[in-house]
């Protein structure tokens, strides 16, 4: 769940970065890549970020239920 809200996230940014160059115009593009090239390397990073964050979230919780269940079968018999 976490992993396609974030993706709603980044395409919804990368859809206002579009929108922020149509109305400036694409000259802006050329004239300031290394900004926007930083831009996304930051994007980028925190993207992998959070998604490595998920996947620890996930792992987790899984290892979780298992002990659970191991718990649920030793305290039964």
């Amino acid at each position: 769940m976490f992993a396609s809200l974030l993706t709603i996230v980044t395409a919804g940014g990368l859809y206002a970065l579009y929108l922020r160059l149509e109305n400036l115009g694409w000259a802006t593009l050329q004239q300031e890549w290394i900004t926007y090239l930083l831009i996304y390397a930051v994007m980028a990073s925190v993207i992998v970020m959070f998604w490595t964050f998920a996947s620890i979230i996930e792992t987790c919780e899984r290892q979780a239920a298992k002990f659970y269940e191991e718990l649920a079968d030793i305290t039964q018999h």
